[in-house]
């Protein structure tokens, strides 16, 4: 099929209108994220797999990361391994079986939870963090 005498200037306006379209999704209109690591632990051991959530107290952007063979985290908001976003958060840790996927707060193997229930959620947890510009270390001791 031949192409019409408008073919090449349609061409050139969509790709302008993608171009556009792409840049309107840009991270630049995101707010500046600053690194956030940490550790988390309960009765001074690491806790070793699951996922470490901040909410913001106001409106804002949530930030996770998972949780290594250490303890250790890194935050994500927007990018892998990003950070947060300066301000106060509610903090929550959701610990997974060690053995199979399953929910936070599933059944493990008929066993107590690694760590306090009150963890789960950031509206039952106690953890409070404050990321501020630069960088952040978060460590966050689980108590009964």
């Amino acid at each position: 099929m031949p192409f019409s005498k408008h073919a090449p200037a349609t061409i050139v306006n969509l790709s302008m209108a993608v171009a556009v379209l792409a840049a309107g999704c840009s991270s630049s209109n995101n707010p500046k994220t600053y690194p956030v690591t940490g550790k988390v632990t309960y009765r001074g051991q690491p806790v070793t797999s699951g996922i470490v959530l901040l909410t913001p107290e106001n409106n804002g952007h949530a930030a996770t990361g998972s949780l290594e063979s250490d303890g250790s985290f890194r935050l994500t908001t927007f990018r892998k391994h990003d950070g947060a976003v300066p301000g106060k958060y509610r903090v929550a840790v959701q610990v997974f079986p060690a053995e199979g996927a399953g929910l936070p707060g599933a059944e493990f193997a008929g066993k107590k939870p690694p760590v306090p229930q009150k963890y789960i959620s950031a509206a039952s947890s106690d953890l409070i963090a404050e990321i501020k510009a630069g960088e952040n270390n978060v460590e966050l001791p689980l108590k009964d």
